[in-house]
Protein backbone atom coordinates (compact mmCIF):
# COMPACT_ATOMS: atom_id res chain seq x y z
CA UNK A 1 0.00 0.00 0.00
CA UNK A 2 1.45 3.22 -0.85
CA UNK A 3 1.44 5.48 2.27
CA UNK A 4 0.14 8.99 2.20
CA UNK A 5 1.19 12.24 3.56
CA UNK A 6 -0.44 15.35 4.27
CA UNK A 7 1.28 18.57 5.17
CA UNK A 8 0.70 18.24 9.16
CA UNK A 9 2.20 14.29 9.16
CA UNK A 10 5.40 15.26 6.87
CA UNK A 11 5.77 18.34 9.74
CA UNK A 12 5.68 15.80 12.41
CA UNK A 13 8.07 13.29 10.36
CA UNK A 14 10.65 16.19 10.44
CA UNK A 15 10.42 17.51 13.59
CA UNK A 16 10.34 14.10 15.68
CA UNK A 17 14.11 13.85 15.48
CA UNK A 18 14.10 16.93 17.69
CA UNK A 19 11.18 16.77 19.54
CA UNK A 20 12.36 12.96 20.69
CA UNK A 21 15.78 14.89 21.82
CA UNK A 22 17.79 12.25 19.28
CA UNK A 23 18.93 14.82 16.77
CA UNK A 24 22.67 14.35 15.37
CA UNK A 25 23.87 17.64 17.30
CA UNK A 26 22.02 17.30 20.85
CA UNK A 27 25.33 16.03 22.77
CA UNK A 28 25.81 18.06 25.31
CA UNK A 29 27.66 21.03 23.51
CA UNK A 30 30.21 22.41 25.82
CA UNK A 31 28.89 26.15 24.59
CA UNK A 32 30.47 27.85 28.38
CA UNK A 33 33.70 27.19 27.21
CA UNK A 34 35.50 29.76 25.53
CA UNK A 35 37.15 29.13 22.20
CA UNK A 36 40.34 27.00 21.60
CA UNK A 37 43.58 28.73 21.28
CA UNK A 38 46.30 26.99 18.63
CA UNK A 39 49.11 26.70 20.44
CA UNK A 40 51.67 24.60 17.82
CA UNK A 41 50.36 23.66 14.14
CA UNK A 42 52.50 22.42 10.86
CA UNK A 43 52.40 19.20 12.60
CA UNK A 44 52.31 15.54 11.21
CA UNK A 45 51.02 13.44 14.17
CA UNK A 46 50.37 15.05 17.25
CA UNK A 47 50.26 13.01 20.47
CA UNK A 48 51.41 12.31 24.04
CA UNK A 49 50.82 15.53 26.03
CA UNK A 50 52.20 15.85 29.27
CA UNK A 51 52.86 18.71 31.36
CA UNK A 52 55.63 19.38 34.03
CA UNK A 53 56.69 22.74 35.98
CA UNK A 54 54.30 24.98 33.23
CA UNK A 55 56.05 23.28 30.43
CA UNK A 56 53.63 20.97 28.49
CA UNK A 57 55.18 18.40 26.14
CA UNK A 58 53.75 16.78 23.66
CA UNK A 59 55.16 14.52 20.39
CA UNK A 60 55.07 14.39 16.58
CA UNK A 61 54.97 10.30 15.90
CA UNK A 62 55.62 10.42 12.20
CA UNK A 63 58.52 13.55 12.16
CA UNK A 64 60.28 11.58 15.35
CA UNK A 65 60.25 14.78 17.91
CA UNK A 66 59.28 15.82 20.88
CA UNK A 67 58.20 20.00 21.59
CA UNK A 68 57.54 21.44 24.93
CA UNK A 69 55.88 24.99 24.89
CA UNK A 70 55.33 27.62 27.39
CA UNK A 71 53.03 30.76 27.68
CA UNK A 72 56.51 33.01 28.34
CA UNK A 73 58.56 30.93 25.88
CA UNK A 74 56.15 29.34 22.71
CA UNK A 75 56.94 26.86 21.16
CA UNK A 76 60.54 24.77 21.40
CA UNK A 77 61.87 21.37 20.14
CA UNK A 78 63.13 19.34 22.60
CA UNK A 79 63.98 16.08 21.08
CA UNK A 80 64.51 15.16 17.57
CA UNK A 81 65.74 11.89 16.07
CA UNK A 82 63.48 9.52 18.03
CA UNK A 83 61.64 6.65 16.33
CA UNK A 84 57.94 6.77 16.43
CA UNK A 85 57.43 9.04 20.36
CA UNK A 86 54.08 8.28 21.27
CA UNK A 87 52.16 8.75 24.35
CA UNK A 88 54.18 10.46 26.75
CA UNK A 89 53.96 10.43 30.94
CA UNK A 90 56.29 12.06 33.52
CA UNK A 91 57.41 9.98 36.78
CA UNK A 92 58.26 10.82 40.13
CA UNK A 93 61.55 12.21 39.66
CA UNK A 94 60.56 14.10 36.89
CA UNK A 95 62.44 12.15 33.96
CA UNK A 96 59.82 11.60 30.77
CA UNK A 97 58.70 8.55 29.93
CA UNK A 98 58.43 8.02 26.46
CA UNK A 99 56.57 5.09 24.46
CA UNK A 100 58.69 4.67 21.21
CA UNK A 101 56.87 2.54 19.07
CA UNK A 102 58.81 2.32 15.83
CA UNK A 103 61.65 0.98 18.35
CA UNK A 104 59.40 -1.11 20.43
CA UNK A 105 60.27 -0.07 23.62
CA UNK A 106 59.54 2.62 26.95
CA UNK A 107 62.36 5.11 27.29
CA UNK A 108 63.36 7.46 29.68
CA UNK A 109 64.78 11.25 28.78
CA UNK A 110 66.28 12.89 32.09
CA UNK A 111 66.33 17.00 32.35
CA UNK A 112 69.78 16.92 30.35
CA UNK A 113 68.09 14.84 27.61
CA UNK A 114 70.15 11.56 28.17
CA UNK A 115 67.97 8.25 26.89
CA UNK A 116 67.62 5.26 28.98
CA UNK A 117 65.44 1.74 28.06
CA UNK A 118 63.13 1.18 30.36
CA UNK A 119 61.71 -2.03 28.96
CA UNK A 120 61.88 -3.29 25.22
CA UNK A 121 60.72 -7.29 25.75
CA UNK A 122 58.43 -9.54 27.31
CA UNK A 123 58.75 -13.25 27.43
CA UNK A 124 61.75 -12.38 25.56
CA UNK A 125 59.97 -11.01 22.86
CA UNK A 126 59.93 -7.51 21.24
CA UNK A 127 56.93 -5.49 21.69
CA UNK A 128 54.23 -4.79 19.12
CA UNK A 129 54.14 -0.81 19.00
CA UNK A 130 53.94 0.83 22.88
CA UNK A 131 51.15 3.86 22.60
CA UNK A 132 50.29 5.10 25.99
CA UNK A 133 51.61 4.89 29.30
CA UNK A 134 50.49 6.09 32.73
CA UNK A 135 52.45 5.77 36.03
CA UNK A 136 50.80 5.41 39.70
CA UNK A 137 52.06 7.10 42.60
CA UNK A 138 53.73 4.09 43.51
CA UNK A 139 55.65 4.56 40.15
CA UNK A 140 54.43 1.21 38.48
CA UNK A 141 54.09 1.99 34.74
CA UNK A 142 51.61 0.91 32.68
CA UNK A 143 51.30 0.79 29.42
CA UNK A 144 49.29 -0.35 25.84
CA UNK A 145 50.72 -2.19 23.38
CA UNK A 146 48.59 -2.78 20.61
CA UNK A 147 49.40 -2.40 16.44
CA UNK A 148 48.59 0.51 14.18
CA UNK A 149 51.32 0.59 11.85
CA UNK A 150 54.11 -1.33 13.11
CA UNK A 151 54.12 -5.21 13.45
CA UNK A 152 52.24 -7.97 15.84
CA UNK A 153 55.53 -8.88 17.89
CA UNK A 154 53.95 -10.27 21.16
CA UNK A 155 51.56 -13.00 21.64
CA UNK A 156 48.06 -10.77 21.27
CA UNK A 157 47.84 -6.58 21.90
CA UNK A 158 47.82 -6.12 25.62
CA UNK A 159 48.93 -3.63 28.56
CA UNK A 160 51.45 -4.06 30.57
CA UNK A 161 52.92 -3.09 33.93
CA UNK A 162 56.68 -2.09 34.83
CA UNK A 163 56.58 -2.95 38.55
CA UNK A 164 58.80 -0.64 40.92
CA UNK A 165 59.55 -2.35 43.51
CA UNK A 166 61.68 -5.16 41.20
CA UNK A 167 61.77 -3.67 37.27
CA UNK A 168 59.47 -6.71 36.48
CA UNK A 169 57.27 -6.45 33.09
CA UNK A 170 53.66 -8.09 33.98
CA UNK A 171 51.44 -8.69 31.40
CA UNK A 172 48.01 -7.24 33.24
CA UNK A 173 45.37 -7.24 30.12
CA UNK A 174 45.53 -9.74 27.38
CA UNK A 175 41.73 -9.31 26.27
CA UNK A 176 40.85 -6.47 24.51
CA UNK A 177 41.00 -5.94 20.74
CA UNK A 178 43.35 -2.94 20.41
CA UNK A 179 43.82 -1.44 23.66
CA UNK A 180 44.91 2.48 23.38
CA UNK A 181 44.33 5.28 25.47
CA UNK A 182 45.40 4.36 29.41
CA UNK A 183 44.91 6.82 32.54
CA UNK A 184 44.62 5.90 36.39
CA UNK A 185 43.18 7.93 39.25
CA UNK A 186 46.00 10.31 41.65
CA UNK A 187 44.71 7.63 44.26
CA UNK A 188 45.89 5.01 42.21
CA UNK A 189 43.14 2.45 42.99
CA UNK A 190 41.40 2.93 39.25
CA UNK A 191 42.72 2.26 35.94
CA UNK A 192 40.99 3.47 32.70
CA UNK A 193 42.06 1.45 29.38
CA UNK A 194 40.43 2.63 25.47
CA UNK A 195 39.69 -0.39 23.84
CA UNK A 196 39.77 1.53 20.43
CA UNK A 197 39.52 -1.85 18.25
CA UNK A 198 36.26 -2.57 19.81
CA UNK A 199 34.84 0.83 20.84
CA UNK A 200 34.58 0.78 24.27
CA UNK A 201 36.69 2.18 26.84
CA UNK A 202 36.54 -0.06 30.69
CA UNK A 203 37.63 0.87 34.06
CA UNK A 204 39.79 -1.88 36.36
CA UNK A 205 40.18 -1.79 40.42
CA UNK A 206 44.29 -1.37 40.31
CA UNK A 207 45.38 -4.35 43.36
CA UNK A 208 48.61 -3.45 45.78
CA UNK A 209 50.34 -6.17 43.95
CA UNK A 210 50.08 -4.01 40.52
CA UNK A 211 47.77 -6.32 38.78
CA UNK A 212 44.26 -5.46 37.79
CA UNK A 213 40.35 -6.86 39.02
CA UNK A 214 36.84 -6.03 38.72
CA UNK A 215 36.65 -5.17 34.92
CA UNK A 216 33.43 -3.25 33.94
CA UNK A 217 32.35 -0.94 30.95
CA UNK A 218 33.08 2.60 31.70
CA UNK A 219 31.68 4.32 28.24
CA UNK A 220 30.80 2.58 24.78
CA UNK A 221 32.47 5.19 22.49
CA UNK A 222 35.73 4.62 20.36
CA UNK A 223 38.30 6.77 22.04
CA UNK A 224 42.23 7.52 21.08
CA UNK A 225 44.07 9.13 24.82
CA UNK A 226 42.38 9.74 27.80
CA UNK A 227 42.91 12.26 30.48
CA UNK A 228 41.77 12.51 34.06
CA UNK A 229 41.08 15.63 36.57
CA UNK A 230 40.94 15.47 39.93
CA UNK A 231 37.40 14.99 40.35
CA UNK A 232 37.52 12.28 38.55
CA UNK A 233 36.14 13.51 35.74
CA UNK A 234 37.43 11.29 32.19
CA UNK A 235 38.57 12.80 29.01
CA UNK A 236 38.43 10.80 26.26
CA UNK A 237 39.99 11.55 22.84
CA UNK A 238 36.81 10.82 20.17
CA UNK A 239 35.20 12.58 17.66
CA UNK A 240 35.17 15.61 20.27
CA UNK A 241 36.65 15.12 23.58
CA UNK A 242 34.00 13.47 25.18
CA UNK A 243 33.72 14.21 29.11
CA UNK A 244 32.41 11.74 31.58
CA UNK A 245 31.94 11.89 35.30
CA UNK A 246 33.73 9.19 38.05
CA UNK A 247 30.06 7.29 37.48
CA UNK A 248 30.42 6.69 33.64
CA UNK A 249 27.75 9.44 33.00
CA UNK A 250 28.30 11.83 29.97
CA UNK A 251 28.75 15.10 30.30
CA UNK A 252 29.49 17.42 27.64
CA UNK A 253 31.44 17.34 24.63
CA UNK A 254 34.14 20.09 23.87
CA UNK A 255 34.55 20.44 20.06
CA UNK A 256 37.94 20.62 18.18
CA UNK A 257 38.81 21.20 14.48
CA UNK A 258 40.81 17.90 13.27
CA UNK A 259 40.96 14.34 14.21
CA UNK A 260 41.34 14.63 18.16
CA UNK A 261 44.32 12.07 19.22
CA UNK A 262 44.89 12.71 22.43
CA UNK A 263 44.17 15.22 26.21
CA UNK A 264 45.91 15.87 29.08
CA UNK A 265 44.19 18.22 31.51
CA UNK A 266 46.02 20.41 33.93
CA UNK A 267 44.45 22.32 37.12
CA UNK A 268 47.24 25.23 37.45
CA UNK A 269 45.03 28.64 38.05
CA UNK A 270 41.64 27.02 36.90
CA UNK A 271 40.78 23.59 34.43
CA UNK A 272 42.62 23.59 31.14
CA UNK A 273 42.85 21.05 28.28
CA UNK A 274 45.76 20.79 25.81
CA UNK A 275 44.60 18.72 23.01
CA UNK A 276 46.54 16.97 20.10
CA UNK A 277 45.00 16.58 16.88
CA UNK A 278 46.56 15.00 13.38
CA UNK A 279 48.55 18.46 12.40
CA UNK A 280 47.71 21.04 15.53
CA UNK A 281 47.88 21.37 19.61
CA UNK A 282 44.70 23.04 21.11
CA UNK A 283 44.81 25.20 24.84
CA UNK A 284 41.28 24.56 25.82
CA UNK A 285 40.10 26.29 28.89
CA UNK A 286 37.26 24.24 30.70
CA UNK A 287 34.51 26.10 32.74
Amino acid sequence: MKPIFNKASLLIIVLLPFLCGCGKDNKNIAVDDPDPEIIGDNLQFAEGPAFLNGYLYFSDIVAGKIYLWSEAAGLQLFMENMAGPNGLYFDNNGNLLVCEGAEKRIVSVNAGREVTVITDKFSNAPYNEPNDIWISREGNIYFSDPVFTGTLTQAGENVYCVLASTGEVIKVIDDLVKPNGIIGNSAGTMLYVADYGDSKIYQYSILPDGTLSDKKLFAGIQADGLSIDSDGNIYAASSDVMVYNSDGQFVKAIQIPGTITNICVVEDNGKTAFITTHNAVYKQIIN
